[in-house]
């Protein structure tokens, strides 16, 4: 299944940072389930269902230098978005 990229942003965050960007998250599924994402030209909203599938993986790599802390959730594309 080929998969179309609507958004990807890469940073580095300290704890406080990071904590701070999941808690966001977090309070917008409490909320009615519609995330923001991006800023200015590149952003957008994505609305979850009710229910999702989810997985999480935690991964060394093989030369033991890096872990590697990964979360998925799926649903289905009819979910609205901008």
């Amino acid at each position: 299944m080929t998969h179309h990229k609507i958004y990807k942003d890469r940073a580095t965050f300290d704890r406080s940072r990071l904590a701070d960007e999941l808690r966001r998250i977090a309070d917008e599924l409490d909320a009615g389930g519609v995330v923001t994402y991006g800023t200015d030209g590149n952003a957008g909203f994505i609305a979850l269902p009710e229910e999702v599938d989810g997985k999480l993986e935690i991964e060394r790599s093989k030369n033991e230098d890096e872990i590697r802390l990964s979360a998925e959730l799926r649903f289905p594309a009819g979910t609205t978005e901008n």
